[in-house]
């Protein structure tokens, strides 16, 4: 038992794949914007205060199909995008999303593949992955405290051959929906908006968004009783 504490002290660790050194530290004010109809609100965030929701933030290695059949194992920290539509506010009918890219290229996902959070790692079978927002990469294998920030180009300062970290400062990464799925070319790079619609309310029901899609096969019983009689209904 310790006795007559006058002060703790708590060291932190910086975050290595977060754009806080130099030459990275450039791009710590590159933003990204959310919009659309099926958001409560439009918001823009920095680089630098996505990297600060620590809490959010997750290292995971995905499996990476690409057009030719090779498969490889590529290392991302960063956030479920997911998360932040609903730290902004995600409305009851939200649509299809549309990523967009500093270069004009767009991409579109539905909903229910941007919630998903029980993708699975095809070469390592680990589960529990999610389409990530990332703003850093690392080498799978090596510490997962050790990484680099994503810089926008192979031949921009900062850039290292050896891990790959090209794609940022934020790069949409979109995991295997199987062993086959090539999934290459749906991760974005250098993402700098993304727009979620809005589906038209025509039910009250679970129909009405893949926000509630999950639940259409939840089975339940249905029993109806009066003083005589009983109904079942699966």
């Amino acid at each position: 038992v310790l006795s007559n504490v006058t002060s703790i002290t708590v060291n932190l660790i910086p975050d290595a794949y977060a754009h806080i050194e130099e030459p990275y530290n450039e791009l710590s004010g590159s933003t990204i914007r959310f919009y659309g109809e099926g958001l409560d609100a439009e918001k823009t965030f920095t680089v630098e205060e996505l990297e600060s929701m620590q809490t959010k933030v997750k290292t995971m290695d995905f499996s990476v199909l690409n057009s030719k059949g090779t498969m490889s194992q590529q290392r991302y920290r960063g956030l479920a995008i997911y998360d932040i539509f609903t730290q902004i506010g995600i409305k009851s009918n939200a649509g299809d999303v549309t990523v967009y890219a500093s270069d004009g290229s767009t991409a579109t996902f539905s909903l229910s593949k941007l919630k998903k959070s029980t993708y699975m790692n095809y070469e390592t079978n680990e589960s529990g992955l999610f389409v990530m927002l990332a703003y850093g990469t690392g080498t799978v294998g090596s510490d997962s405290m050790d990484g680099m920030p994503l810089v926008k180009a192979k031949d921009d300062n900062g850039y290292d051959d050896a891990v790959g970290n090209n794609g940022g400062p934020l790069k949409l990464i979109v995991p295997q929906e199987s062993a086959e799925d090539v999934n290459s070319s749906l991760c974005v790079k250098d993402v700098v908006a993304v727009e979620v619609t809005a589906n038209e309310i025509d039910t009250w029901g679970h129909r009405m968004s893949d926000i509630y899609s999950e639940f259409l096969d939840y089975e339940m019983t249905l029993t109806i009783k009066n003083d005589d009689s009983e109904w079942t209904h699966n």
